[in-house]
């Protein structure tokens, strides 16, 4: 029905919903690989949160976010980036899972800088060709 209302396809409404319905499932899976969020008390249960936010951050970030300009490696890198956060959130190693999540915050610190800086340029082409139209 929305996706009538919209005038958009119910498919491309659809995966929308699914991409950002995912870190949610994703987190309810995480609890049973992890089972220090829910049984232990202390700092056990923090490094293991902090990881398991990581771990999910990355898995939205490799969704919705931007990497680079060049589309391929922007697919690419955010594959990898999917990959470590699955990694992080499901690996039963607890010494991989945290260096993979050590990995993915800085990956994730230099994504969102690099993030904000496509979307300026984004905006910024676009208001010159609004300005070319115009003149």
């Amino acid at each position: 029905v929305a996706s009538r209302l919209a005038e958009a396809s119910f498919i491309r409404i659809m995966g929308t919903a699914l991409r950002i319905c995912a870190p949610i499932i994703i987190l309810s899976f995480a609890i049973f690989t992890r089972p220090e969020l829910v049984v232990d008390t202390g700092l056990l249960q923090i490094a293991t949160v902090l990881m398991v936010t990581v771990g999910v951050l990355a898995f939205t970030f490799s969704f919705f976010g931007a990497m680079a300009h060049n589309k391929m490696f922007d697919y690419l890198l955010k594959a990898f980036m999917l990959l470590l956060s699955l990694v992080t959130l499901f690996y039963h190693s607890y010494t991989i899972a945290s260096a993979t999540a050590v990995l993915l915050a800085v990956m994730l610190a230099v994504g969102v800088r690099q993030h904000k800086k496509i979307l300026y340029y984004d905006v910024l082409e676009t208001n010159k060709s609004i300005n070319t139209l115009e003149s």
